[in-house]
């Protein structure tokens, strides 16, 4: 493929050139326009798969080796009026945020402040098992902190006020107000770890999440779209966002289909509060993914894994997934999943950002399931830059 190919479709419309990003055209305007090349292809067949299912929007990307050669806004931003999604939007990136935490954390560890070895206690007084807890523990969801989101409460208390506005000492305080597991022995997802990483990396700079992030992640890149919002609310432009929960609320699994718009996540912290945009985090992804540009015996970090003793199939290292070769990290919050890869064997940065957090029939995220279909096409037939 020797040129970016930019393309909003509405459902039931489509339009496919080198630079257009928005259409209101009839099906029968891309009469003459250039074919689709395989990669736009598959992620058309697979967007037009999942929409049967519920999906109504994506924003998805392909770097080949930091050249664009992708970049797709599909479907509707608001199933009422229709809207088309725009390439621009501000979507949320749910735990993609540990991938840029994880990257603020090694940064520091290259510059001397921090040491993967370092516990807890040394940064963060008060913490369940401190004196135990490594960094690296953290990093990899082997500390054993409680992770709220499992306490039947404090779901309800997002049920009933979507818009709670919750600090991170209110998140830490709900955590360990519960039982911990022994550190180190077995890996265990938490929202905890990561909201305790950035703390211990908070403190060793002596930065704000805020500038912490600016500083390690945001300016060091060139991502200004990336941040934390102010309140539950996205900047514009942005989609509504969707979800499939159950009758008694949104936070929880089942086949009601919700507008969740407004469901704020301050409950997720450090560990998921961001918002981004396509543009960012295809710059983003390949830095924050391969640990580009760190010592090798800080990006050595990055190749250390551990598998979920519930799924062996499930393999993560410092703030970092693996997805069958390709690293990155997904996310999904009330209303929006992402998926953020790079994979080293095509030189491939793939993001895709929906406004579906889930179906109702089936695991993984939209996204993951969208970008893992464009890890396989790009495999299948690399792209040229």
């Amino acid at each position: 493929m020797s040129a970016t190919s930019e393309t909003t479709t509405t459902l039931g419309t489509s339009s496919s050139s080198n630079d257009t990003t928005t259409s209101a055209d009839p099906p029968d305007s891309s009469e003459g326009l250039p074919e689709p090349s395989p990669l736009e292809q598959a992620a058309r067949a697979e967007f037009t798969a999942l929409t049967e299912r519920g999906l109504p929007g994506a924003l998805v990307g392909v770097h080949i080796a930091d050249t664009p050669v992708l970049r797709l806004a599909l479907g509707v931003a608001d199933v009422e009026s229709k809207a088309p999604m725009q390439l621009d939007m501000y979507m949320r990136t749910g735990s993609v945020a540990k991938l840029m935490v994880g990257h603020a954390a090694l940064q520091l560890v290259a510059s001397g402040s921090l040491d993967p070895d370092d516990t807890v206690d040394q940064y963060v007084p008060g913490v369940p098992n401190g004196t135990e807890i490594s960094m690296r523990m953290l990093a990899n969801h082997t500390a054993g902190l409680f992770n709220s989101i499992q306490d039947p409460f404090f779901r309800s208390q997002l049920n009933a006020n979507p818009q709670l506005e919750l600090t991170t000492t209110d998140l830490l305080d709900h955590a360990f107000s519960f039982p911990s597991a022994p550190p180190g022995q077995a890996f265990a997802y938490s929202n905890t770890n990561t909201i305790m990483l950035a703390e211990m990396a908070r403190a060793s700079a002596g930065l704000s999440l805020t500038e912490l992030l600016e500083s390690e992640v945001f300016s060091r890149y060139g991502t200004p779209s990336t941040g934390i919002p102010e309140d539950y609310r996205l900047p514009d432009p942005s989609p509504h966002g969707y979800r499939f929960g159950a009758q008694e609320g949104v936070v929880e699994y089942g086949d009601v289909f919700f507008d969740a718009t407004d469901f704020g996540t301050s409950w997720t912290g450090a560990a998921g509060n961001l918002y981004s945009t396509l543009d960012d985090l295809l710059t983003l992804a390949k830095p924050l993914a391969s640990g580009a540009g760190l010592p090798d015996e800080v990006r050595a970090e990055l190749d250390q894994w551990v598998s979920d003793p519930a799924d062996p199939s499930f393999r993560y290292s410092f703030c970092l997934q693996d997805f069958d070769g390709a690293v990155g990290h997904g996310g999904d919050v009330p209303g929006f999943s992402s998926f953020v890869a790079y994979a080293p064997s095509t030189d491939a940065s793939v993001v895709v950002l929906t406004n579906l957090s889930n179906f109702a029939d089936e695991w993984p995220s939209p996204a993951e399931q969208l970008g893992r279909r464009l890890l396989q096409a790009i495999e299948d037939d690399p792209p040229s830059p």
